[in-house]
């Protein structure tokens, strides 16, 4: 496996913003669920490699459920 650690793809990055959009949804349709909703994505990222292959040190495995967490909670994206 290379060191090397690439940037995101235009579809990546689309995928991403995409899935923040989701999650700002499903926040303001279930706030009070939103606690719950953050465990099981938490879990899927433990679950999944971390291999930092994108650049400043992510995984190309969590960069979309971290996108559903921060559109879940905006406010922490400040």
């Amino acid at each position: 496996m290379s060191n090397e650690q690439r940037a995101l793809t235009p579809f990546e990055t689309s995928v991403c913003a995409a899935l923040q959009v989701v999650g700002v949804t499903i926040a303001s349709l279930a706030p009070e669920r939103r606690a719950d909703m953050e465990e099981v994505v938490t879990k899927l990222i433990k679950a999944l490699p971390a291999d930092q292959s994108i650049y400043g040190g992510r995984s190309e495995h969590h960069i979309a459920l971290e996108s559903l967490i921060a559109g879940i909670f905006p406010e922490r994206n400040k």
